[in-house]
């Protein structure tokens, strides 16, 4: 089993490779090198130069992007990379917070909504006994119900 450094995702199985060979840029530090990718996959990649094992990097693939990575093992002018998980992956999204704000939106909307109905229930209780009161007046000798 292939695993991560301590403290990051443990890979259980390999990812598919794409043979390919593009163009990339590795950044160490500040300084920047060109470099060929071949064999990417979702967990890294093989780089042509001359690299440390253990060494962090960040690795600009033109046209896919910047990836965060370690050099795994390294050969003859060759070395393998593992991408670093992506940290939005383990931090909440701006679209998770975004819905956490449209959910609060719509909770002051709907209370919004109940006080008006409790308002427009309350003055159309008073309404309606204001009618029967005047009904009562109007009639001879009033109205008696007797429930019993």
């Amino acid at each position: 089993m292939d695993k991560w450094d301590p403290g990051h995702a443990a890979w259980l199985s390999r990812e598919r490779r794409h043979a390919v060979e593009l163009d990339a840029t590795v950044i160490r530090d500040v300084a920047e090198q060109a470099s060929r990718v071949s064999d990417v996959s979702l967990d890294g990649c093989c780089l042509s130069g001359f690299f440390r094992i253990g060494e962090h990097l960040k690795v600009r693939i033109d046209g896919v992007g910047e990836f965060q990575a370690q050099i795994r093992w390294a050969f003859a002018g060759k070395a393998g990379a593992r991408f670093f998980p992506k940290q939005a992956e383990h931090k909440p999204s701006l679209a998770a917070n975004e819905r956490g704000a449209a959910a609060i939106e719509y909770a002051v909307l709907a209370a919004m909504i109940a006080l008006a109905i409790v308002a427009s229930i309350t003055r159309t209780g008073a309404g309606v006994g204001s009618n029967w009161n005047e009904v009562d007046a109007a009639l001879p000798g009033g109205t008696h119900f007797d429930a019993s």
